[in-house]
């Protein structure tokens, strides 16, 4: 299994990154690399943080 995390500004900010041209890519790569791998994408926003 394979997670990756990424932080971004604002949901703007993220719709831009996954919806554009470079993603698009790096998934066709993948999938031409690895046909019969599933793959799953899910994006969420983080409502709130606390720190310590």
């Amino acid at each position: 299994m394979h997670q990756a995390l990424y932080e971004f500004d604002d949901v703007a900010a993220m719709e831009r990154a996954i919806g554009g041209a470079e993603m698009h890519r790096l998934i066709a790569d993948f999938n031409s690399d690895w046909p019969d791998v599933a793959r799953t994408r899910e994006s969420f926003v983080v409502a709130e943080t606390f720190s310590k």
